[in-house]
């Protein structure tokens, strides 16, 4: 489940944000705060978890002439049959904005937020439910969006739920002007920076990273020069310390490259294991390293080792909940044990196919395939030093699948597969998947639309949908992840 593994991560910073929009010709949505506030009913709540309702006559869109028609309003933090009093905001194709003024009949299903920034940070947006409201939403949704798109799994497995502060991995903007710095989430729709006084969803440890990077790394670089800057820093909690990739605009001076590294190799920075630098969209460049970062895969019931340890590329794809990952591992496991061939299609660094190498007996062959040279890498130095003496034939290669996919003979060669593509599809590959006439694979996804446009080829080459399961790694947010297997 992976977002952006088929080309370089986009530059997300600031100032390029905003020049790519310029470039595109893209403007600000039209404000509406010039309207008064209108009186609504909650009817229900929409893909991204907003509330909606239908305004009509005098509470509608602002046409070029001046005169309203009807159209949708979707109010953010707003839950199912709540009469509010509502600011328009902004005008989306897709309907009205509008912030929440007072409510006069509370949902029952309403509750306090546990973060004191949670109506400006971009890190989570549903603090105001109740848990098991929010649970039984987000399900139902993923459920009613597969039906609609004619997949129906025979079975549906038990979802998995990530619990408070389990979250592993995170991406945080950072920004420094006239020497003060600002980081932590962006808000929604906002290139605002929300500083964090604590968090529901990120690990304890992972938030003295935040902390650190906050009060010792980055304001060295906002004394210095007394230039802005604007950037992204990553953070992977691993299991012997932090993996921190410090993502610039600009390049660091001699005197800043100094005074960083004197300040991660202090006593104040023991907590992380190694740090780099990334310039735009270039390669992870190391500026110092305590220890190799590693972290243990759990193996899967069945497997005939307990974990398997792995140094994880900088900057590489993880999963961002270690007990997602593990379920996932594990659905892989049981769906493919006893295949003969095996292909790991969009692989990573092999996290859910290499496991197989450990069944009882393990298949043939694995080869395993993605377009990231370090992952491939990681995985096959993996190989060489955890699986040297396995009976089987493994292969690791990096191969774009987007320009270059599996071919129709290639495939042919397994009876088994896995797919876990970017955000956007598996593209190319997938007909020539769907055609294969590959016994079974199992398809991870991260993207609903992307899934259902997938899977669809499958149905239609006579594929069956045996099972799926509702993956909520991303605790609070409408973003749903899914793992099903497919048998011909």
């Amino acid at each position: 489940m992976r977002t952006g593994k088929d080309q370089p991560k986009p530059r997300r910073y600031l100032s390029s944000k905003a020049k790519a929009n310029k470039a595109k010709g893209r403007s600000a949505p039209p404000s509406l705060s010039h309207l008064p506030p209108l009186a609504v009913m909650i009817d229900r709540l929409g893909a991204r978890g907003d509330g909606l309702a239908i305004i009509t006559d005098d509470a509608a869109e602002v046409s070029d002439q001046g005169n309203i028609r009807e159209q949708r309003l979707f109010v953010p933090n707003a839950l199912p049959g709540e009469a509010m009093t509502v600011q328009p905001r902004r005008q989306w194709p897709h309907g009205i904005e509008a912030k929440i003024l007072n409510i006069q009949s509370p949902s029952p299903y309403r509750k306090t937020p546990d973060c004191d920034v949670s109506s400006t940070c971009g890190g989570c947006q549903f603090q105001h439910m109740d848990l098991a409201f929010y649970q039984d939403w987000k399900e139902q949704q993923v459920a009613e969006f597969l039906a609609m798109a004619g997949i129906v799994p025979q079975k549906w497995r038990p979802p998995f739920r990530a619990t408070s502060q389990s979250r592993r991995r995170a991406r945080f903007a950072w920004q420094t002007r006239k020497q003060k710095l600002a980081l932590g989430f962006r808000g929604r729709h906002s290139h605002d920076i929300s500083p964090l006084t604590g968090c529901v969803i990120l690990h304890p440890k992972l938030m003295q990273g935040y902390h650190l990077m906050r009060d010792h790394l980055l304001p060295l670089l906002a004394s210095q020069n007394g230039r802005d800057k604007t950037g992204e820093v990553e953070i992977l909690l691993c299991d012997n310390g932090l993996d921190v990739v410090l993502r610039l605009d600009a390049p660091l001076s001699r005197a800043e490259m100094t005074a960083l590294i004197a300040a991660t190799g202090s006593d104040a920075a023991t907590s992380i294991a190694r740090l780099s630098l990334v310039l735009h969209d270039d390669e992870p460049e190391l500026v110092f390293q305590h220890d190799t970062p590693v972290i243990a895969w759990p193996m899967p019931d069945g497997a005939s080792r307990d974990h398997l340890p792995f140094a994880p590329p900088a900057g590489g794809f993880m999963q961002s909940v270690a007990e997602a990952e593990t379920i996932m591992r594990q659905d892989c496991f049981d769906a493919l044990k006893g295949m003969a061939k095996v292909v790991d299609l969009f692989s990573g660094a092999g996290s859910l196919g290499l496991p197989l190498a450990f069944a009882t007996p393990p298949p043939k062959q694995i080869a395993a395939y993605d377009v990231s040279a370090p992952a491939i890498s990681a995985l096959q130095a993996m190989i060489r030093t955890a699986a040297p003496d396995l009976p089987l034939h493994l292969k690791a290669k990096a191969r774009n699948l987007f320009s270059d996919p599996l071919s129709l003979s290639e495939l042919r060669a397994f009876d088994g597969a896995i797919i876990d593509p970017p955000r956007s599809g598996a593209g190319r590959q997938m007909p020539l998947l769907a055609a294969s006439g590959i016994k079974r694979l199992v398809m991870v996804s991260c993207d609903m639309k992307s899934f259902a446009k997938d899977a669809e080829m499958l149905i239609r080459a006579g594929y069956q949908c045996r099972w799926a399961r509702h993956v909520d790694q991303f605790l609070l947010t409408p973003h749903s992840e899914l793992v099903a297997c497919f048998e011909k």
